[in-house]
């Protein structure tokens, strides 16, 4: 009997652990949704989601603007819509990632998302933020279920994502994955008919790209090319 009582008590820790409730508050969401995330409007038709990156550009997912033959999109804002410059992007079928520039009027008004010291893990809740089928920006809930993953096609299946049990649908790609009110990657991919499957690029990714691409545009401006960043 005292056996069975340390077995139980010893699922409900492990359980608790992984469903513990989320530390933030709809204030804290209120403002995310407010300054730093977005919904992004492509000249072609069709929408995605984005958020602010830092004090220079917008992040969204590469694929958002990749078909693009116009050089900017429109940003909504406050319930405005904003013309901004596409800075950079990497095709979906490497990691997916594109650099929008702020618009000079919003640069005053919007804030960069904070980024998280710490790699989600298994169980760990996780909001992604994002306009599913062109709705307005909402908030979608979940948690981990695999912390390290890769897909077929990105770069031999290099372990670039996490995957979440969060539904998603067209229109939240690029949208801020987020843990306790901090960045923690950006959502790009699901599988259409199929619930609790989405992949976020991992924020270390994020920042390794993101790296690589300032430095591409730099390039570009004296004629040079680089590797699999585009530059617009």
């Amino acid at each position: 009997m005292n056996k069975l009582i340390t077995i139980i008590a010893a699922l409900f820790v492990f359980a608790s652990c992984g469903t513990q409730a989320p530390e933030y508050d709809a204030t804290d969401m209120s403002n995310i949704l407010s300054y730093s995330t977005m919904q992004v409007f492509m000249p072609s038709g069709g929408s995605g989601s984005a958020f602010v990156w830092d004090d220079t550009f917008i992040m969204t997912a590469g694929h958002c603007v990749e078909q693009e033959t116009q050089s900017y999109v429109e940003l909504l804002v406050a319930g405005k819509k904003y013309k901004a410059e596409i800075a950079a992007y990497t095709p979906a079928h490497t990691t997916d990632v594109a650099l929008i520039y702020i618009p000079e009027e919003l640069k005053d008004v919007l804030k960069p998302l904070v980024r998280s010291t710490r790699e989600p893990t298994y169980l760990d809740n996780i909001i992604l933020v994002g306009c599913p089928l062109g709705e307005p920006e909402g908030v979608t809930t979940g948690v981990v279920s695999h912390p390290v993953t890769g897909l077929e096609g990105i770069h031999g299946k290099l372990p670039i994502f996490f995957r979440t049990d969060t539904d998603a649908a067209p229109g939240n790609s690029g949208g801020a994955a987020v843990m306790n009110g901090k960045l923690v990657g950006m959502l790009t991919r699901g599988v259409p008919g199929y619930s609790g499957l989405a992949w976020c690029v991992r924020l270390d990714v994020l920042e390794i790209e993101a790296e690589k691409m300032v430095k591409a545009i730099t390039k570009s401006k004296e004629k040079e090319e680089s590797e699999y960043i585009h530059v617009k």
